[in-house]
């Protein structure tokens, strides 16, 4: 059961990076209310961001050392700092607007495998040691650092708006890479 879901995330993965790959460097485009939105919400989202982080990184288990060699290759800045907490379901924001957002776009629903939150990767149990995954999360972990917390936020939460999940640029970069030695 877990290998069928994990070959069809592949796949899906492929194709989703190979139908996305021209867009990758390309920002989507920000219509004044979209950017309105994203800064209405930001501050509750960066701060939410933020707590999640600190209150599950001490849970979290370190790198392997095939992981800290892979997260330097992705651009990671501090991979000795990252850690690895497995969840059966992901926390979603308390404010319910943000909430609301957050599962309109798919945070929270079964098929979320991963998500990184700072230098924190959440994982479900049955991917917790699957490299492309945790490839994938470690290169949002290298987002972060080149962009810093807030501006990747920011882009983020824009992307998410403008073309969603599927186009976002910082996901296609994920998706790209996941698979690659850099």
């Amino acid at each position: 059961m877990h290998t069928g879901r994990t070959i069809r995330a592949i796949i899906g993965t492929l194709i989703i990076s190979l139908a996305g790959c021209q867009s990758v460097n390309k920002p989507p485009k920000v219509e004044p209310a979209v950017a309105e939105k994203v800064e209405r919400l930001l501050p509750v989202v960066l701060e939410w961001y933020t707590r999640t982080e600190q209150q599950l990184l001490p849970q979290g288990r370190f790198l392997t050392q095939p992981e800290l060699q892979r997260a330097l290759e992705l651009g990671v800045q501090a991979p000795q700092e990252v850690r690895i907490a497995v969840l059966q379901t992901f926390p979603l924001p308390e404010n319910e607007v943000v909430r609301q957002e957050a599962i309109k776009h798919g945070f929270g629903s079964p098929e979320e495998g991963g998500r990184t939150h700072g230098h924190l990767i959440m994982l479900k149990p049955e991917y917790q040691d699957n490299p492309i995954i945790i490839s994938h999360e470690l290169v949002h972990v290298a987002q972060i650092d080149r962009l810093g917390r807030e501006a990747f936020l920011r882009q983020y939460l824009t992307e998410l708006e403008t073309v969603g999940y599927k186009a976002s640029p910082l996901e296609l970069k994920a998706y790209s890479k996941q698979l690659r030695k850099d």
